[in-house]
């Protein structure tokens, strides 16, 4: 739209930019996500399986519909059902499990001290049939376990080797945490392997993988003698 503006003398053109008109759509999809919610939950649906369905988060569902009561047979089938997904989960987990290795009868007669030695070693010599070139920190208290470099490459890699620690249920997992310095903080490392005795495999992750996990990370399978990921870093 254009409208006529009065200068002195001169007349000039505005263009004025017309209000958009208002759009309902938003409203009305809040409201009828907000009528199944109210439907689901009467349903005997969880916050969690309300969430999902809906792709909401669980906190809009708890504010919705957290008055909405379930009755006891409503909850004796959500309870039911929780059970159930646990145990195929767990099932799920404990099926990604390495086979025992022959170092597995060894685990239960070794100390921490003696645990971190064997996983030191066994990185180390999975390092140097690679060609990568490992050494020894040049101070005891520099953080990593092995100061990695390669041929023909002018970069440095600080490798930190976790012994993996068993888990009740599912996958080992690898403590994010030092003994004696707490929290790694951000370049204290480039690389975090976890050696698992049992089975007798090296998980690789970069220290990007890592990064938001303060406490521990469970293995995973695309991480399982992931070498490839230290070639890469020396590209």
């Amino acid at each position: 739209m254009v409208q006529p503006a009065w200068f002195g003398s001169r007349r000039l053109s505005v263009r004025v930019r017309p209000t958009p008109p208002v759009s309902w759509s938003i409203a009305v999809t809040y409201r009828d996500k907000k009528q199944e919610a109210l439907q689901l939950r009467k349903e005997g649906r969880s916050f969690t399986e309300i969430s999902k369905a809906l792709g909401i988060q669980k906190s809009t569902v708890h504010l919705w519909v957290g008055k909405e009561p379930l009755t006891l047979e409503q909850r004796a089938a959500l309870r039911s059902r929780i059970n159930i997904a646990h145990t195929l989960a767990i099932k799920k987990r404990t099926k990604l499990r390495e086979p025992d290795s022959k170092f597995a009868q060894f685990v239960s007669s070794l100390d921490r001290e003696e645990k971190s030695i064997a996983a030191e070693i066994a990185v180390l010599f999975r390092l140097v049939i690679r060609k990568f070139r490992p050494m020894k920190p040049l101070f005891a208290s520099d953080v990593g376990d092995w100061i990695v470099t390669k041929p023909n490459s002018r970069k440095v890699a600080k490798v930190q080797v976790k012994c993996t620690l068993a888990e009740r249920h599912g996958l080992p997992s690898i403590n994010l945490r030092s003994s004696n310095r707490g929290r790694y903080k951000k370049g204290d490392f480039d690389f975090v392997v976890g050696y698992d005795l049992a089975s007798d495999c090296a998980y690789v992750f970069p220290e990007i993988e890592v990064e938001g996990n303060t406490t521990r990370i469970s293995i995973t399978e695309d991480s399982k003698e992931a070498w490839s990921k230290l070639d890469t870093f020396f590209l």
